[in-house]
C-alpha cells in the first residue's frame, strides 16, 4: 500500500541526532514525494517543531 502525502503544510517534531534535510530526505522517500520544504532550519543537535510545505 502506498502512502501519499496531500499537498500543504504540516508540522513535525524532529527529533535531536537528525538534521533538518536528513529528516526532509526520510519524509520525500518515505511518501515518494517529489516537491517538499520546510519553513526554517533546526540544527542536528536540536529537537523541535519542524513546518514542512508539501506539492505546489
Amino acid at each position: 500500500m502506498r502512502r501519499q502525502l496531500i499537498d500543504g503544510l504540516y508540522v513535525f517534531n524532529k527529533s535531536v541526532g537528525v538534521s533538518s534535510a536528513g529528516f526532509l530526505n526520510h519524509i520525500k522517500k518515505r511518501f515518494e514525494v517529489s516537491k517538499i520544504g520546510h519553513g526554517g532550519t533546526l540544527d542536528p543537535f536540536a529537537s523541535g517543531v519542524l513546518v514542512v510545505g508539501v506539492g505546489r
